[in-house]
């Protein structure tokens, strides 16, 4: 059997704290904001720019978020260098009503907090 190739994937929310391989920073055109659980949500088709990083997945990993990230569409973007990777881009109603994120930075707060203290 094959080994499987990696994927890449944009993550701006809290697939960034999945543990997998960094490959690095990156941008990608759209708008961040955050609904009333704290999610993050990103529409690529807005103006603006989101923070985020490319990470390495297999497909398997791909198929458990498609299933988890029910409201997001998985889909191609290109990051402002130039990188093609995958990325949950928002599809509910009501995205323009949600908490804009003017600096396109989410951050989890909780995780933040864990990870400052060492429990993670």
């Amino acid at each position: 059997m094959l080994p499987e190739i990696a994927q890449v994937l944009f993550a701006y929310g809290s697939l960034k704290y999945e543990g997998k391989d960094k490959i690095k920073a990156a941008l990608v055109h759209g708008q961040l904001r955050q609904d009333v659980e704290g999610n993050a949500c990103a529409r690529f088709d807005y103006p603006g720019l989101v923070h985020g990083e490319l990470i390495k997945v297999t497909g398997d990993d791909l198929r458990k978020y498609d299933q988890r990230e029910r409201g997001y569409q998985r889909l191609k973007v290109l990051t402002t260098d130039g990188d093609s990777a995958w990325a949950y881009h928002y599809q509910k109603p009501g995205f323009p009503q949600l908490t804009w994120i003017p600096s396109g930075i989410w951050k989890d707060a909780r995780k933040e907090k864990a990870i400052q203290n060492g429990n993670e």
